[in-house]
């Protein structure tokens, strides 16, 4: 899915600073804000070259300052060094496709201590598990078509962790069905814990979700996109409660 090209798609407050980052469509940028903007990475135009962004999607910044973005254009994730002019590619870049060296509209990167990462391949309808300095991923999650079943994964654009290793997807489905599904450490499928009836705007439903995070206490938090709503989801509930709701 892309949007307008003068908005942005993601806003995200970095863990380890008062650092925003901000991956910016309309000129295939990431900024740093703080609170005045630092590229950190392209705008140098559209492109595939090392130093060039297409439609990023989404980033992470490890604990070393590297930023890794998900070039969803390019169906590549670039690794930017600190105060870098160009990136390297450090997965993907072998055009679109679905073999274990290719992804497809990478929306997502998320990279653990030891620089292993996991990206949502979005179009691939699977999540990538990359290891560090490897040319090919083995599939963790999905990568069995777009479809309901608790071991698919259907059209995604937002990944996040929680402290344990799990991970979040929220989802739209074709069949006009949006949910957010958990998936644990070597599960062969994943768990709704978010939109259970359809894609509406009842209490039991979400559309087209973009992000979701579970808090200690098990409670999930979905920016339910098309709704205007931040809905609130207590362990195990079927029904989710609007904590922000645009008036």
């Amino acid at each position: 899915m892309l949007v307008p090209s003068t908005t942005f798609t993601k806003i995200v407050a970095a863990s380890t600073s008062a650092v925003t980052g901000i991956a910016a469509n309309g000129t295939a940028t990431i900024l740093a804000w703080n609170p005045d903007g630092d590229i950190v990475a392209g705008n140098n135009g559209y492109g595939d070259q090392a130093n060039q962004l297409c439609y990023p999607a989404g980033y992470y910044i490890d604990k070393n300052g590297f930023v890794y973005v998900a070039d969803s254009g390019n169906n590549r994730i670039q690794k930017w060094a600190p105060d870098s002019v160009a990136g390297e590619t450090v997965a993907g870049g072998q055009g679109a496709g679905n073999n274990a060296s290719q992804l497809n509209y990478p929306a997502s990167v998320h990279v653990d201590d030891d620089g292993n990462m996991y990206i949502l391949d979005s179009n691939n309808y699977r999540v990538q598990y990359w290891p560090k300095n490897s040319a090919y991923a083995n599939t963790t999650a999905g990568g069995r078509g777009s479809g309901s079943g608790g071991n698919q994964i259907s059209f995604a654009v937002s990944m996040t962790f929680d402290s344990y290793g799990n991970f979040y997807i929220a989802e739209t489905l074709e069949s006009s069905r949006s949910r957010v599904t958990k998936w644990v450490p070597n599960a062969t499928s994943g768990t709704v814990v978010a939109g259970i009836e359809g894609q509406d705007s009842g209490s039991d439903q979400l559309n087209n979700p973009s992000g979701a995070y579970e808090d200690n206490n098990g409670t999930v938090y979905v920016a339910d996109t098309y709704n205007h709503r931040v809905q609130k989801w207590l362990k195990n509930a079927r029904n989710g409660t609007a904590v922000i709701i645009r008036l």
